[in-house]
């Protein structure tokens, strides 16, 4: 993973996950602030940064901070990021709403960022049955939110 691709990586997370355009920006910066830091009086190995340094760090991220609260508004107003017309932010926001923490992020993880499920795993120090439980309950509840029952026909 380039350097480029990691810190998009790490932007798109907050993105996603604040559901506030300022606050993942100030997010962000800290978090790449701190590692830029961290690799100035450290020997970082060839192989970074990986995958699942991206999910450990955010993950690291969340618990030390807890000002990743859930969202109760959408905040995008700076356009630095820029979606497709007519993209609907309902269902995202309501998943981020009502799914567990482990849940979304494993979402987040898995089927925006593109990270592999082993990858993920390792970075939450979990194994990969874990991981792909939580994938698969988290797709579930964001398909009930997408589609609910009423709309299958089935009653």
């Amino acid at each position: 993973m380039q350097e480029n691709e990691f810190s998009e990586k790490i932007a798109l997370y907050f993105y996603f996950s604040c559901l506030d355009e300022s606050r993942a920006q100030a997010s962000t910066i800290r978090v790449l602030k701190k590692i830029r830091q961290e690799s100035l009086h450290s020997s970082l190995n060839s192989n970074w940064p990986r995958p699942s340094d991206v999910v450990k760090i955010t993950s690291e991220f969340n618990k030390r901070s807890k000002k990743l609260s859930k969202p109760t508004t959408l905040a995008f107003s700076t356009g630095y990021i820029v979606l497709p017309e007519g993209s609907n932010w309902g269902p995202w926001f309501e998943f981020r709403k009502v799914a567990d923490d482990k849940e979304f992020n494993a979402v987040l993880y898995s089927n925006i960022l593109k990270i592999p499920d082993e990858e993920i795993a390792e970075g939450l120090g979990i194994s990969l049955g874990a991981i792909r439980y939580r994938i698969g309950r988290g797709l579930k509840i964001l398909g009930n939110i997408c589609l609910p029952e009423e709309s299958h026909g089935q009653h």
